[in-house]
């Protein structure tokens, strides 16, 4: 089709988009160029293109390119909700929101807006949005894992633990095989002082990913709290065959070896952490 209608955008526009499909990226951003330059009001195209470059990792232009449709079209969705997602990979999670929040204003029904908006609130430290932000997002898809996931993370952060587990059953419910919201009841239950009901938690989610060092060193401290030293110990042994550089295994750790009065060992947990804070 192209070579008979060279010019025309539409044909690169989707052959770009195909490409896309296909994770050809290279290829997809040379036809959604050349869609742009045939055509520089479509949006269709700047917008494909801002995603291409996004997927690529090309965060700066994708962001241009983004803007340049908001300039032409100031109330397009894709263009907001791809600029969100491009800020919140640079951690610009206040300017995410701020393209979330104009979204959301065209179009108030956008379930996953809301969780995005809601996260940026979160990793601002903006609990009690994110719980809103959140929460309009269920009720306008009750059928989401992640998003209570994130309601219930939320929930921990406010210590409001009773909703907390609410929550991330729920999440649980929806998807049992999900190793963050185990992990994330496991936390809850360590905050409730139920240390059963943490480290079975814990040991769920490493049924679902044994690799996972966090949910690993979490279940060290709960073991240690129960007063299974060895055993906690040795969680955190393994998390540091897994990652030499774990900082609060090897924190756990030294401190383990001083209690059992390892003291070299101890001495040498803590010179390890001195070394990898110059690093």
């Amino acid at each position: 089709a192209l070579n008979l209608s060279p010019n025309d955008p539409y044909l690169h526009d989707n052959l770009g988009r195909a490409f896309m499909a296909l994770n050809d990226l290279e290829k997809a951003e040379k036809e959604l160029r050349q869609a742009y330059l045939l055509d520089r009001q479509n949006t269709t195209a700047l917008n494909n293109l801002g995603l291409c470059l996004l997927r690529r990792g090309n965060l700066s232009e994708a962001i241009s390119v983004l803007h340049l449709v908001l300039t032409i079209k100031p109330d397009d969705e894709l263009a907001h909700n791809h600029l969100g997602l491009a800020m919140s990979k640079q951690h610009d999670d206040a300017g995410a929101a701020l393209h979330y929040k104009e979204l959301l204003k065209i179009n108030p029904q956008n379930a996953p807006a809301w969780l995005n908006l809601g996260q940026c609130y979160a990793h601002l430290g903006q609990l009690g949005k994110a719980v809103q932000a959140y929460c309009q997002a269920v009720a306008l898809n009750n059928q989401d894992a992640d998003t209570y996931n994130n309601l219930g993370l939320a929930y921990l952060s406010l210590g409001k633990l009773t909703e907390a587990i609410m929550a991330l059953d729920k999440a649980l419910d929806l998807r049992p095989d999900s190793k963050y919201a185990y992990n994330n009841k496991g936390l809850v239950y360590t905050a409730l002082n139920q240390l059963n009901n943490g480290a079975a938690a814990f040991q769920a989610s490493l049924n679902l990913d044994p690799q996972d060092e966090d949910t690993r060193t979490n279940l060290g401290i709960v073991l240690a709290r129960q007063n299974k030293l060895p055993q906690a110990m040795e969680a955190w042994q393994q998390v540091l065959q897994l990652n030499p550089h774990h900082r609060e295994a090897k924190i756990n750790l030294g401190l383990g070896y001083f209690e059992t009065e390892n003291y070299q060992e101890a001495a040498q947990a803590f010179i390890e952490l001195a070394e990898d804070s110059l690093d």
